[in-house]
């Protein structure tokens, strides 16, 4: 590259608070100023629901175990939501209204993943599931209990012994049909929107963190949820007051693109400006002076990162063999 190169890495740790608002959930949000991840706007917010209730130091050893603190999981999440059941069990009505409380203090909402673990996982299957417009991912890990429902239209990883039951709903409110069968598990998907995928996985469960990883490589990093209609999504919406439609999360391992950050001083000699360069090995590969590039400008002192992240030019330079470059403004 022409300019030098930087990395900004704040390697950011959890560290949990209670909400002020509700006792018994727990929060953080990393420091969205580390341009080597996914910028806040479009990276995953993670809904966690436990088996049972839990404090604060055990929240934090779980999100741990779950494998937030390293890897695809961290440099893709915005935000973190443990959220304990209101009594000694989850209550289908009381626990889905606090749901709803929280999804709306989130604000941000188009990339939402819930994540439900043991009796977490039947309220989120019984609870959340079926009202999953605004929800851009489900993950059921240990569920037991099996349910009838034709609304939850959602993309979903469904893990453990009764995985096969708790994924008929899924795979019929998706309309998803047979895909891939490996040992232990079956990929259904709808032929007419591929993002519309439920993974029913029976192998040994193991550790958190691999069930995380196959949950993050097979469903969480393929979408987020876009939501323009009637408003924009800057300004932020209400559980249930806009329709929200798939899109493509832009996971470059993915794609098999790359991602530069580039630095340079202005030609006055103040200050600096920052730019993002995407490109894959045939572009890299090219004879100088062979490659088409496209330039995304957001402006108004936006983050740059917002341009490439939900344009999805850069889906379409892997597939093209052309560069993107995204100006800071």
């Amino acid at each position: 590259m022409l300019c030098t190169t930087f990395s900004l890495s704040l390697n950011a740790q959890i560290q949990l608070e209670e909400l002020d608002s509700h006792k018994g959930v727990y929060t953080y949000r990393y420091d969205d100023s580390d341009y080597s991840r996914a910028f806040a706007f479009v990276a995953p917010i993670y809904f966690v629901y436990p088996d049972k209730s839990i404090s604060l130091e055990e929240a934090q050893k779980l999100l741990d175990e779950m494998g937030f603190n390293r890897g695809a999981l961290k440099d893709n999440a915005n935000s973190f939501f443990i959220i304990n059941p209101l009594g000694a069990q989850y209550d289908e009505q009381a626990d889905f209204e606090r749901f709803k409380e929280i999804y709306n203090l989130a604000f941000l909402h188009i990339n939402i993943k819930v994540i439900g673990i043991g009796a977490g996982a039947d309220f989120v299957n019984k609870a959340i599931a079926p009202h999953s417009e605004g929800i851009a991912g489900i993950v059921s890990i240990g569920g037991k209990l099996s349910y009838d429902s034709d609304t939850a239209v959602v993309p979903a990883y469904i893990c453990g012994n009764n995985a096969s039951e708790i994924a008929k709903s899924y795979i019929s409110s998706c309309n998803a049909s047979l895909l891939q069968k490996g040992k232990g598990y079956m990929v259904y998907e709808n032929r007419d929107e591929p993002l519309l995928r439920v993974l029913v996985d029976k192998r040994d469960s193991g550790k958190l963190s691999e069930i995380m990883d196959r949950a993050w490589d097979s469903i969480l990093s393929r979408n987020y949820r876009l939501s323009n209609y009637k408003h924009t999504c800057y300004a932020g919406e209400s559980f249930g007051e806009y329709p929200f439609e798939l899109a493509d999360y832009m996971y470059l391992p993915n794609l098999g693109m790359r991602k530069n950050i580039v630095e340079r001083r202005l030609l006055q000699g103040k200050g600096a400006y920052l730019w993002f360069e995407y490109y894959n090995e045939v572009v890299e590969a090219a004879e100088e002076g062979t490659v088409p590039l496209l330039v995304l400008l957001h402006g108004n002192g936006n983050d740059p990162r917002t341009q490439a992240e939900t344009s999805g030019f850069v889906q379409l330079a892997a597939k093209e063999n052309f560069m993107v470059i995204d100006l800071e403004w």
